[in-house]
């Protein structure tokens, strides 16, 4: 994460950074990102840089600690609009990251920092790391487990884990088929019910 000198920057300074970096990663892949076209597009010296951020891996989680709070907001909106329905929370919550992704100001950057930045990328960001428990002790209050068949924080956390994976799945092929995104968010429906509803008969096999 940045240091207190970047916070500490006057915030023409520090959004002129920032904006300097998420058009670099909209114009290439991250692997491909330069922190020398960051800094001249900045305006600012190589040796500054490093006082802010580690390497451009720490940069892009600051960035996309913006992002997380956005989505963090939109889950806890939904739950309180729904009475802590889990499942229409991750409906209007892959609703707002895809709205937000494919928008043409934010697809490039949303496409390359996902799709680009996936192989092994769990091991080196935090925000594609979708820590269920993290995310089930942070909305545990709000999720309405009452009509769970099993309602305890650890269940919750494995039902966050299946959640996150379909909606991390979804958003990387809207991603990466754009003009597909509405039949991908029906299939998501889909494979919702699966989870909501299981694929056994009452009596079981």
């Amino acid at each position: 994460m940045p240091t207190e000198r970047f916070l500490n920057l006057p915030a023409e300074k520090r959004e002129r950074v920032l904006r300097a970096a998420v058009e670099e990663m909209a114009r290439v892949p991250f692997s491909e990102v330069s922190i020398n076209r960051i800094i001249q597009a900045a305006g600012i010296a190589r040796g500054s840089f490093y006082q802010y951020f580690e390497d451009k891996n720490d940069l892009l989680e600051h960035i996309m600690a913006g992002y997380q709070a956005d989505i963090e907001a939109a889950a806890r909106k939904s739950l309180a609009a729904t009475g802590g329905n889990i499942f229409t929370a991750v409906q209007d919550v892959l609703g707002f990251v895809v709205a937000f992704g494919t928008k043409p100001e934010n697809y490039d950057f949303c496409r390359n920092v996902f799709s680009s930045a996936m192989p092994c990328a769990e091991e080196r960001f935090a925000f594609l790391k979708m820590n269920a428990q993290t995310m089930a002790r942070q909305f545990t209050a709000s999720v309405d487990v009452s009509g769970l068949r099993d309602g305890s924080e650890e269940n919750l956390v494995l039902l966050m884990k299946v959640l996150s994976a379909l909606m991390r799945d979804t958003l990387l092929r809207v991603l990466k088929y754009p003009e597909k995104k509405d039949q991908l968010r029906a299939d998501f429906e889909a494979e919702l019910d699966v989870v909501r509803y299981g694929v056994l008969k009452k009596e079981g096999l």
